[in-house]
């Protein structure tokens, strides 16, 4: 079942985080620890829209600490990979920043992993400590 996300239309300048999403073609990186590969695909990104709620880790990771058992994710799902979508405007300088002011950031106030069970946006530290 989809859902429609609450946007904060107040939360920041950028169109993409206004909830308008984004779409086209452009390059991606595809990584996994020391792995990673470019190719040149389409992208969609819809942020007013949640269709698979139970893929997040927070949803995952909540079920499992209950003693559920989460949802199977297929092959051709997301796992423990990471997709960089570079807008083409993008310079090689301004993607390394970007991407070194991230990587500092989830150092220092850990990754959001979606929302749990209870519908709480958590964010997970290096530690593993889950944070509201």
């Amino acid at each position: 079942m989809t859902k429609i996300v609450d946007i904060d239309h107040e939360a920041g300048s950028s169109r993409l985080w206004n909830g308008e999403g984004a779409f086209g073609t452009t390059m991606i990186y595809g990584a996994k620890g020391d792995d990673s590969f470019p190719a040149q695909c389409d992208y969609e990104i819809d942020l007013m829209v949640e269709s698979r709620p139970k893929q997040v880790r927070a949803y995952r990771e909540s079920r499992i600490k209950r003693g559920q058992k989460p949802a199977t994710l297929a092959d051709d799902q997301l796992h423990d990979e990471l997709f960089v979508v570079v807008g083409p405007m993008m310079t090689p300088l301004s993607a390394a920043e970007t991407l070194e002011y991230l990587a500092a950031r989830i150092r220092r106030e850990g990754l959001c992993i979606g929302k749990d069970t209870g519908g709480d946006y958590i964010t997970e530290t290096l530690d593993g400590e889950w944070k509201r």
